[in-house]
């Protein structure tokens, strides 16, 4: 077979891959273990990392979360050490709450110290997950390893229960609550070893609760936020290696296309922003990422 090489051809596609790859911008200036999610506050950057190993069940106490300057005029630091393997991260009324295996741990955002513990140990959970707000006292929690989402209520004395579900969810990873709707969207990262998860709603309103698809696409998905109305997006690790998207999908007619421009390494439990910017930890690059959606 002949091949023809054509140099003009080349020479664009080597412009978009280079425009394509710079739109993804670093934000960490040194190298994270392996991040997971992120919250922030008006100036700093949250990130919880799972530490020196990819290991989402391991007790070894070298948990972090990083304190990341937006600006860069702000040093960078530790915010928080000894956790086991913090994933899902929220920020609720002046308290940063993170999701670490059995518990949900609970510190001062302004002077990082310790608060209290949600023990859920008793659920036999080894993989709590994400964590969405859904008021100023309530909060919901994926448990990945046991297929089910947890209703947290905050107090004095705080509780748990689990969401009753008419169906069996695989593996269910990122949740967002929509206030509007009274529904909570969740993607899963599959069950059984396959990549089998699924995107979806709950809806709050109904006494008996189903899950609702709004993608024919299964997959390892991961992180999810709202984009509008209609619209939310979610990261798909595709693989276990630098293949990971970032889709929107409309929840109405399902139509699904990706938005980033580069593959990523491990797109987990990312935020939108008011400028419309992704902020995405890529844990298996061990680097924090934003870029913007142009469309």
């Amino acid at each position: 077979m002949k091949v023809l090489f054509n140099r003009s051809a080349f020479f664009i596609m080597y412009l978009i891959l280079i425009a394509s790859a710079s739109a993804q911008e670093k934000i960490n200036k040194f190298t994270l273990h392996h991040p997971e999610s992120i919250a922030e506050d008006a100036n700093y950057y949250y990130v919880s990392d799972l530490g020196n190993e990819l290991n989402p069940v391991g007790k070894d106490g070298d948990g972090i979360i990083w304190k990341l300057s937006k600006s860069g005029d702000a040093g960078d630091s530790v915010f928080a050490r000894g956790l086991n393997a913090p994933k899902g991260t929220v920020i609720l009324k002046g308290i940063l709450y993170t999701a670490d295996i059995d518990r949900v741990s609970a510190f001062d955002i302004s002077s990082g110290e310790k608060k209290f513990d949600i023990d859920m140990s008793e659920t036999k959970a080894a993989f709590l997950n994400d964590i969405a707000v859904k008021d100023d006292s309530t909060l919901f929690v994926s448990a990945t390893d046991l297929n089910k989402i947890f209703i947290v209520h905050l107090g004095v004395k705080s509780s748990f229960e689990e969401l009753f579900l008419n169906d069996i969810l695989r593996g269910p990873n990122g949740l967002v609550f929509d206030k509007n709707k009274n529904r909570l969207y969740t993607v899963g990262f599959g069950s059984d070893n396959q990549t089998n998860g699924e995107v979806g709603y709950i809806e709050l309103d109904k006494d008996q609760k189903t899950f609702t698809k709004v993608s024919d696409r299964q997959g390892l998905f991961d992180g999810i936020a709202i984009m509008n109305e209609n619209t939310i997006l979610v990261t798909d690790w595709v693989a276990f290696e630098q293949k990971g998207m970032i889709l929107k999908i409309n929840v109405n007619d399902k139509k699904t296309e990706a938005v980033n421009q580069a593959p990523i390494g491990g797109p987990a439990d990312f935020m939108l922003n008011e400028q419309k910017e992704i902020i995405i930890p890529a844990m298996i690059e061990g680097s924090l990422l934003r870029f913007k959606i142009n469309k």
